[in-house]
């Protein structure tokens, strides 16, 4: 709702999913950043590589987009075997509600004008 107008209707998962433009991932490996970025920025297929951090035991944390209907996952799994690359964590990420809601005001507006 928006000011008393109902701008979406649907469950969280049906929201998120109006607000996808994007696939997204979390990506944790053991090594040096700078290495690790330049080779996932490498790939054609990946729009955006930002780093998150470190973590414990020197792993670094990458959050990585790609266009919609990307086999994200299956990509990195084939960059992370032919790199023979520790990883701690691999995931797909859904929007937060916070970016949904976002998206959804942002979206009724400019069919407003």
């Amino acid at each position: 709702m928006d000011r008393g107008r109902v701008i979406a209707n649907g469950t969280r998962e049906e929201l998120v999913q109006m607000a996808t433009k994007t696939e997204r991932a979390v990506l944790t490996l053991k090594g040096d950043r700078e290495t690790l970025e330049s080779s996932l920025e490498s790939l054609k297929e990946v729009e955006e590589v930002r780093f998150e951090g470190y973590r414990q035991g020197g792993y670094a944390r990458f959050l990585l987009r790609a266009p919609t209907g990307t086999p994200l996952i299956p990509l990195l799994n084939d960059f992370i075997r032919q790199n023979n690359l520790e990883v701690k964590e691999l995931s797909r990420e859904e929007p937060t509600l916070e970016e949904t809601f976002i998206w959804l005001l942002s979206r009724d507006k400019s069919r407003q004008r």
